[in-house]
C-alpha cells in the first residue's frame, strides 16, 4: 500500500514513516462541517490532511531555525524616560548600532 502511494502522491518513502502526531478537525469546526452537510467527507479529508502536512513543516522549519533572544532590542524603562512619545522617538532616530 505504502509502495503505491509514494507512486501516486510522488512523495519519498520515508514520508509515510514520520513520528508526527496527526490532528483531526479542530473541535470548533466540526458543528460548522455539520451544517455544511453538502460537502463531501473526501473533501474534509483532504483538507485536514493538507493541515498535518503544513504544520509538520512548520514544525521542521521552527527546528531548524536560530533563534537569537534579545538580539538588538533595547529596553528603555518608561520610568526613565517619563513620557512614552520621548521613547518611541530614542527607537525611532537611533539605529540598531546605536542601541
Amino acid at each position: 500500500m505504502i509502495d503505491r502511494a509514494v507512486g501516486i502522491y510522488e512523495l519519498p518513502r520515508s514520508f509515510f514513516f514520520q513520528s508526527d502526531t496527526v490532528y483531526g478537525a479542530p473541535v470548533s469546526v466540526h458543528s460548522m462541517w455539520r451544517r455544511k452537510a453538502n460537502v463531501p467527507v473526501r473533501d474534509i479529508d483532504r483538507i485536514i490532511a493538507e493541515l498535518n502536512i503544513r504544520v509538520m513543516h512548520i514544525r521542521r522549519l521552527l527546528d531548524a531555525a536560530e533563534i537569537v533572544e534579545g538580539y538588538g532590542i533595547p529596553r528603555l524603562d518608561i520610568d526613565e524616560y517619563q513620557d512614552p512619545k520621548r521613547v518611541v522617538g530614542l527607537v525611532c532616530v537611533l539605529g540598531p548600532s546605536e542601541w
